[in-house]
């Protein structure tokens, strides 16, 4: 045991020295390196390897390679990159090289350089910087600014802000942004007056609105005992609509129930413009101490108020709200009705369902239904006994409302009532609601519905038990699909229509052998549904076999021109071979040409070239279309999908 903690100590100790040597060794090669990059710079070599070498530099360089990089600044092809390497150097001497250079360079350069002494925030650059605010090139003065402005110390935004008492106009934007980024950056590092001072300047109507707008925000939050007065003096007047919305956007992310309180007390004395604007801010806070003052702004006359207000109300709203939006939903503005609805759809508070529930019985029809809908989409408990109650009701659109409802949540219990609804139904929009609720029920229920939808097939009016058929489909399965195949016999011929179309959209694959057989058939609607469904199935079939073998099959039965074409788009979705194989005889048809070359393409182009089967059918098959196609962009795109094999 000893012996064994005695080797595993002295491994651990070679390990560590060993780590120690090959730490020591990466930092010989990295001088190294840094050597041989500083040679190039200073050789006669072209300036592509120049440029690697400085940027390698910028990983390896010390204070070593500074000044083989400073004679590069006023290189014009190399002393960008030569700043590149300075910029982020940890050495003073890198500041120095760059402080010394701007007054040396010119033009894009000594602009370049001021833009370096600012990233690298060097605090001596200050009075290096300073003169250059006045040079002649812009793009010199703006760059100085901003360097300032990144700078950030109480000597560069002095001397930003002296400048700012008389600026050259074209400054004037790249100063204000300077100006802003100090002040930021002092507020962060306890300047916090002088960046009031920037902030108070920047307010000034001489400033470019994004300056000011910037300033102002800043003024907003800097001062949190002054956020909620300076926001309602905002809204009181207004600077413009961009100010409006800065100050509704700081109410929404500040908290606090007495700036809350304040707000909502203060939000009937405010101007239209203002009252949206503290509405959607209000709206953000979410806190429902405001609801009362939120609600009587519902009521306001000024429609841009009151649709803010209901708006807010989705998030402050409370069971206290549903009668005043249920009667703002019968409003003859469709804005406000719908604005009603979709507020009181979403409210989230104890008591709602309830209260909607109640409101139910005195409400207009149309509002009935719409409360039906705000309950069915809330998925209240209340929402499906207020929809079999809407069912017996002597309104249709309270009746469709409720088959809706139904369709969404009702039980397999339901069925029978939708089922007489159907028979009830008075025209063929409430018919055709009452199938999509009884499909709905089928959908989810499946099988277990299907003794229900039997009975009412068996005897009755064409019309349901027409009705009937088509909830089969929804129903799906074996059994589902057997009653719905005998249906086919059935001595109406109206009824048998209404079975061969269903069958003929017949989902599952489990319809193949009996939608072939229909395609055989001399019937002409009979065949024509039945190789459409049976087309269909192939070209949805996942088993590359069987979905051979389908389309095979149904291209044999093809009789009309739109028949071939069907099945052709069904073989363009089978990336194989044997795709290649049936599609390019019908190259020969004149009347299904294009789409077979269009089906070669497709497949082809999803062949592998490596595989030389593939490859070979391919080339064969592309080759045919150019030889035989007239069509100038299927040609194109043929030899374009040849050239993916190398021909």
């Amino acid at each position: 045991m000893k012996n064994g903690l005695r080797n595993l100590l002295a491994c651990t100790l070679l390990l560590g020295l060993g780590c120690i040597v090959l730490d020591a060794q990466a930092q010989t090669i990295a001088i190294l390196d840094e050597q041989a990059h500083i040679d190039v710079l200073k050789s006669a070599t072209d300036w592509n390897k120049k440029q690697e070498a400085c940027r390698a530099l910028r990983q390896v360089g010390t204070a070593k390679s500074v000044p083989a990089l400073a004679a590069l600044l006023g290189d014009a092809q190399l002393g960008h990159w030569a700043r590149y390497a300075l910029e982020p150097m940890p050495c003073a001497e890198a500041s120095k090289a760059l402080r010394e250079a701007v007054g040396t360079l010119q033009g894009a350069a000594r602009a370049g350089a001021a833009i370096s002494l600012g990233e690298r925030r060097d605090a001596e650059a200050v009075p290096v910087l300073e003169p250059l605010l006045r040079d002649p090139e812009p793009a010199v003065s703006k760059a100085a600014a901003g360097a300032l402005g990144r700078i950030a110390t109480p000597q560069a935004a002095q001397v930003l802000i002296g400048l700012a008492a008389a600026p050259p106009a074209t400054l004037r934007p790249a100063l204000g942004e300077a100006l802003l980024t100090a002040a930021e950056r002092l507020s962060q590092e306890g300047q916090a007056p002088l960046a009031v001072q920037i902030h108070q300047l920047l307010l000034g109507a001489d400033w470019p609105l994004q300056v000011r707008t910037g300033a102002f925000r800043a003024r907003l939050y800097e001062e949190p005992k002054e956020t909620v007065p300076r926001v309602l003096d905002a809204l009181r007047a207004p600077e413009s609509a961009i100010f409006e919305g800065i100050a509704a956007q700081v109410a929404a992310e500040t908290t606090g129930a007495e700036g809350t309180r304040a707000y909502a007390e203060a939000l009937a004395g405010l101007p239209v413009e203002g009252q949206i604007a503290l509405l959607r801010g209000l709206s953000g806070r979410g806190e429902r101490s405001a609801r009362p003052q939120v609600a009587q702004a519902a009521a306001n006359a000024d429609k841009g108020v009151k649709l803010a207000a209901i708006k807010a109300l989705a998030l402050l709203g409370s069971a206290e709200d549903v009668p005043a939006l249920t009667a703002l939903m019968a409003s003859e503005d469709k804005d406000i009705a719908q604005g009603a609805q979709a507020s009181l759809s979403a409210i989230e508070s104890e008591g709602v369902d309830a209260a909607i529930a109640a409101a139910l019985p005195a409400a207009a029809p149309a509002v009935q239904a719409q409360l039906l809908a705000s309950l069915t989409e809330r998925r209240a408990a209340e929402a499906l006994p207020e929809a079999l109650k809407g069912l017996a009701s002597p309104e249709s659109p309270v009746r469709l409302a409720a088959l809706q409802t139904i369709s969404l949540l009702g039980s397999k219990e339901n069925a029978g009532l939708v089922i007489g609804a159907i028979a009830a139904a008075k025209d063929d929009a409430e018919r055709t609601a009452a199938e999509t609720a009884l499909g709905g029920l089928c959908t989810r229920f499946g099988e277990e519905l299907l003794p229900t939808v039997l009975e009412k097939m068996n005897g009755g009016p064409v019309e349901l038990r027409s009705a009937m058929l088509r909830s089969l489909v929804k129903i799906k399965g074996a059994k589902a699909l057997e009653q719905l195949v005998a249906s086919l016999k059935d001595a109406d011929e109206a009824f048998r229509g209404v079975a061969l179309r269903e069958l003929s959209d017949w989902p599952t694959p489990d319809a193949a052998p009996q939608l072939l057989e229909l395609a055989k058939a001399q019937d002409e609607e009979q065949h024509v549904l039945g190789l459409r469904g049976y087309t269909r199935l192939a070209r949805n079939e996942v088993d590359g076999g069987t979905k051979v073998n389908m389309l095979t099959a149904a291209m044999g039965l093809a009789r009309k021109t739109e028949e071939k074409w069907a099945v052709l788009a069904g073989w363009a979705t089978l990336f194989a071979p044997q795709s290649l194989d049936a599609v390019q005889p019908l190259l020969a048809d004149t009347s299904v040409r294009d789409e077979a070359a269009s089906a070669l393409i497709a497949v082809a182009a999803k062949l592998e070239p490596a595989n030389a089967e593939h490859k070979a059918k391919a080339v064969t098959a592309l080759k045919a279309v150019i030889e035989t196609c007239s069509d100038g962009p299927i040609k194109d795109k043929a030899k374009k999908t040849l050239e993916r094999f190398g021909q």
